[in-house]
């Protein structure tokens, strides 16, 4: 991979076909943390990066990055979530990751995180007994990819590495938002299901919808009550459909608070209608677990019962009717909450077999997607300081 310093000109995302852009500002990085960012690229010792960090004001960082205890790193890890810069290595910290923070995102995604119970309690069927998780939460970040070791542009990165840590500290997601946003939106999602949804229903799919809606659903596993068994695929289907659904509804709940808008609240809803169509045919192609094949089904057909979407004889295509999707959404909510806080197999059962098969016309929506071949993610990474100068010639 190769990271380009270029002119502070902003551009389109879209004039730089193969490569994947950030163009993080004058705000977001002091010039030692540019220079610190070029260091880690470059590869320098972890003694020399450590001191470098601190002298460049990421204290917390220069502390994970010298840690030789994988526990204690991944805790100063968590720490240093809060830093402009957003650094993981894993254990052997031969693999490396650097990003920029995104603020404006990560004030609303911790403000979800930390205040949770509140957006729980206005879900609806609410019991006390919902907070009966055990499992701790990590930490929730939203940043720009700068340079990945591996060459790959993930969507996300999930520490701690250590799956035996995550008992303890709990599990944290960084959300990779030009990987999200200009690789898989614009490369893979919106090409695929633009055979499938009606030319109206395109334009309310919107890059920065797929990263909201991608966060915010990863918080919304853990709402309602914790189902007694675990590792039943047909409970993971109902899991991941809750998941869907509730990112929007959380959304909702942000804009009532200020931290988000409407907007942002309506654009995620049709997200979720784009990416129930898209992991249906994830699945079939092979590259999605099986149990997002009817959780993406169960979403489709509760949506098309209730008029949210609708099929398009003329075109052949699925319509998304705005007006009917967020109430629509909230409703199988309400189905989804109910029957998971009954703990009970035939429930679960139940629910999946009233909504799992959808019409004709729905699994040949499906099948077109899965038929479009992803161009795949870009083979190459821009980084652009915008209007400031450069950290090094």
């Amino acid at each position: 991979m190769r990271i380009v310093a270029l002119l502070p000109l902003l551009l389109a995302f879209s004039l730089f076909g193969d490569e994947i852009v950030v163009a993080p500002s004058c705000n977001s990085l002091t010039p030692p943390q540019r220079a610190w960012a070029e260091a880690f690229v470059r590869g320098e010792t972890r003694e020399a990066l450590a001191g470098s960090a601190s002298t460049a004001g990421l204290n917390t960082v220069a502390a994970y990055i010298a840690s030789n205890d994988a526990k204690e790193a991944e805790r100063l890890w968590i720490a240093a979530a809060d830093e402009p810069l957003v650094v993981v290595a894993r254990p052997d910290k031969t693999d490396r990751i650097i990003g920029v923070a995104l603020p404006d995102q990560n004030r609303w995604l911790s403000y979800l995180a930390t205040n949770f119970e509140a957006f729980e309690k206005t879900l609806p069927g609410y019991q006390h007994s919902w907070r009966a998780f055990s499992t701790p939460v990590g930490r929730f970040v939203v940043a720009d990819l700068l340079w990945n070791s591996s060459g790959s542009f993930p969507r996300g990165t999930y520490p701690p590495f250590d799956p035996s840590l995550r008992s303890e500290l709990g599990r944290s997601f960084v959300y990779w938002r030009n990987a999200i946003e200009q690789g898989w939106f614009e490369r893979e999602i919106l090409p695929a299901v633009t055979v499938a949804l009606t030319p109206e229903s395109l334009r309310q799919l919107k890059p920065e919808a797929l990263t909201g809606w991608y966060a915010a659903r990863f918080t919304t596993y853990r709402a309602g009550k914790e189902f007694p068994i675990h590792g039943w695929e047909r409970y993971d289907s109902v899991n991941i459909a809750k998941a869907d659904v509730l990112a929007v509804l959380a959304t909702d709940w942000l804009a009532k608070q200020k931290m988000r808008s409407k907007d942002d609240a309506r654009d995620q809803a049709a997200m979720a209608v784009a990416m129930a169509l898209y992991a249906a045919a994830d699945v079939k192609r092979g590259n999605a677990p099986p149990p997002h094949g009817p959780a993406s089904r169960v979403v489709l057909e509760y949506l098309r019962r209730n008029g949210a979407i609708q099929f398009d004889r003329e075109t052949k295509k699925w319509s998304i009717v705005t007006r009917r999707l967020q109430p629509a959404l909230y409703a199988l909510a309400a189905e989804i909450l109910s029957a998971e806080s009954q703990g009970d197999r035939a429930v679960i059962e139940g629910f999946l077999k009233r909504y799992e098969t959808v019409p004709q016309e729905m699994e040949d929506a499906i099948a077109a997607i899965a038929a479009v071949v992803p161009a795949g993610m870009p083979n190459a990474m821009t980084v652009k300081y915008a209007g400031c100068a450069q950290p090094s010639s």
